[in-house]
């Protein structure tokens, strides 16, 4: 079964520690960087720990070299080749939990 989270589902699977709001917030503000992403969703992680659980959290770039510069395409460095690259910053995070059957 695959489910898609919302920032309801967000909130409720973090037992309301995290507000939607708090998450429509974030997800709006255009000042964030892949760096504060990690430092508000790595605490959290901890705090839904599981040994039957897994968080996977991954921050990709696309290349987009001969596209103009705007909010979202504009220059990002790029660890893997070690230099600026002009493309599409964006950070996925995964919850995976065993589901016990009961």
């Amino acid at each position: 079964m695959t489910n898609k989270m919302t920032a309801t589902g967000l909130s409720v699977l973090l037992e309301g520690k995290v507000s939607y709001d708090q998450v429509q917030r974030f997800l709006a503000n255009s000042q964030r960087t892949s760096t504060d992403a990690r430092r508000i969703a790595k605490p959290q992680a901890h705090k839904i720990e599981r040994k039957d659980a897994v968080t996977i959290v991954d921050d990709s770039m696309i290349a987009r070299p001969g596209t103009d510069e705007n909010d979202i395409i504009c220059r990002h460095y790029d660890h893997a080749k070690e230099q600026l690259i002009k493309g599409i910053n964006f950070m996925t995070e995964l919850y995976h939990s065993v589901e016990r059957q009961g």
